[in-house]
């Protein structure tokens, strides 16, 4: 006679097995498991139980009710895991293991978005790094998904289950134009053969609070409640995609009152989703009798992948390393030049590892891991530039050509293991070609290599071929033009960048200076006034509209700009310090000194502010000079490669006739910046005055050299003979000088020319070049 335990134990183990076979069709279930509550911009409203709901999903998945789906086939992906590269790896992973007789499942808990009202109306699911004014660049679009789930069912021949609850409520770019209502419309007519439950309908949206679980979504608390056991009311012990959907319009609808949510539910009605554990099931109502909590947040999976290196313990030292250099972005061979890395770097471990005959099916989890990778650190990049972000801005103002020359490296290596046709690849070939672009034309810009622009803007023109609505790319290519001074070429690409990213104000900056550059000051005051309306907050676009002023002349309309953006902002350091500029620029030192100094307190780390409180010292009459130097020196002590620390400070050792040290100061200045002309100037003089005479001749050579025919190459070598008192070889040199421009004003009083100027040669080419 069999025993009561042992019935219930064969009873248990046919109920497994059936919920296995409904749930896989005699396969497996695989499930990419997103919660995200933590956003990285700012800009983007943080939820308050994303990330929650998914750790009650993956908890559900793991339990008899839902299928005992293992650990290894469930990616849980939640805040900052949860970026773009994560996420598109995560879904690789569905499309390469996923086969016939397979259920997949994908579910995304978070902010659903369209950011521009087009024709073809993209919606995208936003992860964690997306950034708030440019969704193409870090969003998960919704035509994405569409290839993943049409992979999945159309040619791995599996079921695939979506579950979205996208349709949160706060302050989106595309709030204006119904954005999340567009995404979740587009969501509905995304798909058509598989099951999909959403949270709302389209023009609703999600609630959450405290009092569904201690702090969840009020659809995914049902929808799990309902999968568990409580949707099944004609309690035959399985729940269909019909009864699931009756269940949530019943209780989320009424628990959403005076609000309105009503779930949704597409596919075939009496597709079976699950069997009732009745054991879980009456452990739920007793919870729920007890008000007690029963789902919580489930950590993301531990990697079972050094199992498959079977004993092979080398092997496994290798996977632990290849992961280790994965953390620390040892990428390439070409890092260890950057960073004090022990051994070798991610791509040399991979390349061993992807040798060993027993690596199995880690090879296409290490390919995701890596790209993963490789992206992410690429998109970080692009993403503080769409953030207008000031260090980032910073690092291309002074030419850090270090901070981007490894990411073509990187997104070419990414694209090399993803393969042409990954629905990625496209896009990472855009970014490749665009980190070349630029630092092409920082080249140019910090060497004065001219030719430098035109490759530039080969390289983007190419970018755009494989992604031609990206408004980085654009932008830089507005650069390139706004650089190399074609400042009517560069406004298309402007204004291509802000219909492509209406929110970010970089090309609107960059429109703005190129209107500028071509006397439009209507235009340009009036993108000015457009910045305002878009962030009242942002310090440049006062900044800028001042400029307008500025380059019109009208400084009481200048100044009064600046003091409307303090009124605003009155800690901006932006905004301070070009104040003082300005009254700097009007003779009033006093006032300069006084915002300087408001900036430096604002922003204490930044080099800028105590070089310029240290010009009023160098440039007033009101203050002592050698008050300078201690500003200077902590300038150089914040940032030693910040151009203008160094170069002022050799200026001021000009003042001090510390020879030397200024020539040192220039020279690492130069080194800095070689395509700024004047570093050259200064050191030369001062090479002339320390009797440096083959070194001074060196300097002028190089200056005629980088830029040839410039009237301070003439100038200068006109001093270097005049001072040698080689004054027949000095006069033809001063001929050109006058040729090219120099003022008779300089020449009659620049202390270098007076034994020239007292010879008969000299007076004679006076008369004879000045007769009035």
């Amino acid at each position: 006679m069999i025993k009561r335990s042992a019935l219930l134990f064969l009873f248990n183990l046919l109920l497994s097995s059936l919920i296995a076979q409904t749930m896989g069709l005699g396969g497996q279930t695989r499930a990419v498991v997103i919660g995200i509550s933590d956003y990285q911009d700012q800009r983007i409203p943080d939820l308050k139980f994303a990330h929650r709901d998914a750790g009650a999903f993956v908890e559900y998945l793991q339990s008899v009710s839902g299928g005992n789906v293992v650990k290894d086939n469930i990616r849980h992906l939640t805040n900052e895991s949860a970026t773009a590269g994560q996420i598109f790896s995560a879904l690789d992973w569905l499309i390469a293991e996923s086969k016939e007789g397979d259920k997949v499942i994908i579910y995304f808990s978070g902010h659903g978005d369209v950011e521009t009202k087009t024709i073809r109306q993209r919606g995208y699911l936003l992860s964690h790094d997306t950034p708030a004014n440019n969704y193409r660049v870090g969003a998960i679009g919704l035509d994405d998904i569409n290839d993943v789930v049409a992979t999945l069912s159309e040619l791995n021949k599996a079921e695939v289950v979506l579950v979205t609850d996208a349709c949160h409520s706060g302050q989106l770019a595309g709030n204006e134009i119904n954005g999340t209502q567009a995404t979740a419309a587009a969501m509905m007519n995304q798909f058509s053969n598989e099951v999909k439950i959403m949270s709302c309908q389209p023009d609703e949206f999600s609630q959450e609070g405290e009092q569904w679980g201690g702090g969840r979504g009020l659809f995914s608390y049902h929808l799990v409640e309902g999968l568990t056991g409580l949707a099944d009311r004609n309690e035959d012990e399985k729940i269909t995609l019909r009864e699931i959907e009756r269940y949530l319009e019943d209780e989320v609808s009424r628990e959403a009152a005076p609000g309105q949510q009503t779930p949704l539910a597409f596919g075939n009605k009496m597709t079976t989703l699950t069997f009732v554990d009745q054991k879980a099931l009456s452990a739920l109502k007793d919870a729920k009798s007890n008000q007690i909590e029963t789902m919580a947040s489930v950590g993301t999976r531990t990697n079972s992948g050094l199992a498959l290196l079977s004993a092979d313990s080398s092997g496994q030292r290798l996977y632990a390393a290849f992961e280790r250099a994965l953390r620390q972005k040892n990428f390439l061979p070409s890092d260890r030049m950057r960073g004090a890395f022990q051994g070798p770097s991610a791509s040399e471990l991979f390349d061993t590892l992807m040798r060993m005959e027993n690596l199995g099916p880690l090879r296409g989890t290490m390919k995701r891991n890596f790209a993963a990778a490789l992206q992410d650190e690429s998109q970080q990049a692009i993403i503080a530039y769409l953030n207008t972000d000031a260090e980032e801005l910073e690092k291309r103002y002074q030419f850090q050509l270090d901070a981007y020359d490894r990411h073509p490296a990187y997104l070419s290596k990414a694209t090399k293991l993803i393969g042409e046709d990954h629905y990625l690849y496209k896009k990472l070939k855009a970014k490749s070609y665009y980190f070349e672009g630029l630092v092409m034309r920082l080249h140019a810009e910090r060497f004065g290599v001219k030719d430098y622009y035109q490759r530039a803007d080969s390289l983007l023109q190419i970018a755009l071929t494989y992604d031609d609505e990206a408004a980085y790319i654009h932008n830089e290519m507005g650069m390139i033009q706004l650089s190399s001074k074609q400042f009517n070429a560069g406004i298309p690409h402007f204004n291509k960048a802000m219909v492509l990213s209406p929110t970010w104000l970089l090309p609107r900056l960059n429109l703005l200076t190129s209107y500028l550059e071509t006397r439009n000051y209507m235009k340009a005051d009036s993108i000015g006034q457009t910045m305002h309306l878009i962030d009242q907050q942002y310090a440049n676009a006062y900044v800028n509209r001042a400029k307008v002023y500025r380059w019109k002349g009208d400084k009481a309309k200048e100044e009064q700009i600046y003091l409307e953006g303090l009124e605003a902002i009155p800690n901006s350091p932006d905004l301070h310090r070009w104040l003082g500029i300005y009254y700097s620029n009007q003779g009033k030192y006093a006032k300069a000194k006084f915002h300087f100094e408001k900036a430096m307190a604002a922003e204490p780390e930044n080099p800028k502010h105590p070089v310029s409180l240290a010009n009023v010292y160098l440039d007033s009459d009101e203050f002592d000079w050698r008050d300078a130097f201690p500003h200077l020196k902590k300038a150089v002590e914040l940032d030693s490669t910040y151009y203008f620390a160094q170069y002022n400070l050799g200026y001021w050792y000009v003042f001090d006739g510390q020879h030397e040290k200024a020539i040192q100061a220039f020279q690492k200045a130069i080194y800095l910046q070689p395509g700024d002309i004047n570093a050259y100037i200064y050191m030369g003089y001062e090479q002339m005055y320390a009797k440096q005479f083959l070194e001074a001749r060196q300097t002028l050579d190089l200056m005629e050299q980088l830029f040839p025919g410039d009237v301070e190459v003439a100038f200068g070598m006109t001093c270097w003979h005049a001072l040698q008192n080689q004054f027949t070889e000095a006069l033809p040199y001063l001929e050109q000088a006058f040729q090219k421009g120099i003022g008779i004003e300089r020449v009659s009083e620049d202390s270098d020319l007076s034994s020239l100027r007292e010879t008969d040669a000299y007076q004679s080419m006076i008369q004879r070049l000045f007769p009035d």
